[in-house]
């Protein structure tokens, strides 16, 4: 009686079929496998470094882009720009200590309690990349860079 388990195949058809034994093709799949995990570990990681980086660019420009309003407005000082801008990136979970933010009126740097309506208001913020990592290394994004956003509007009133 025949075990349900064995190869139907013998050896004889094997060879003409120039079928390797399953054990030897076990064997290139591990090898196989341990060549190309470096590589899916390399890309894996850039994905996740990439995305980080892009993540960090949506949230300083929407925090830039909310302290540009809060100083459009009348009766706004620098101090409440600044503190509209730290407010959004903590919020975000970033950390709103390492964020360079300048104000600028009519491109003279100033409090934006001295614009007039119509003077151009500009708001940049600018964080470091290695503020933004989750592991603190960088192997695909320059760890000298920063993500930096800068929006321009009227005042109003």
């Amino acid at each position: 009686m025949r075990s349900h388990h064995r190869n139907p195949l013998n050896r004889s058809m094997r060879r003409r079929l120039n079928l390797r034994p399953e054990s030897n093709r076990r064997g290139a799949v591990a090898v196989e496998a341990a060549l190309l995990m470096p590589f899916l570990a390399a890309m894996l990681l850039g994905i996740t470094e990439i995305g980080q980086v892009q993540r960090a660019q949506s949230y300083v420009s929407e925090a830039a882009y909310a302290g540009c309003v809060m100083g459009s407005l009348p009766g706004t000082t620098n101090a409440a720009v600044i503190s509209d801008v730290k407010n959004f990136l903590t919020a975000c979970k970033m950390n709103a200590n390492s964020a360079a933010i300048t104000i600028r009126v009519n491109d003279v740097a100033a409090d934006v309690a001295t614009a007039k309506r119509n003077d151009k208001i500009k708001v940049t913020v600018s964080v470091p990349i290695s503020a933004v990592s989750w592991t603190g290394t960088h192997r695909f994004v320059p760890t000298n860079s920063s993500v930096t956003k800068s929006i321009v509007m009227l005042r109003q009133g």
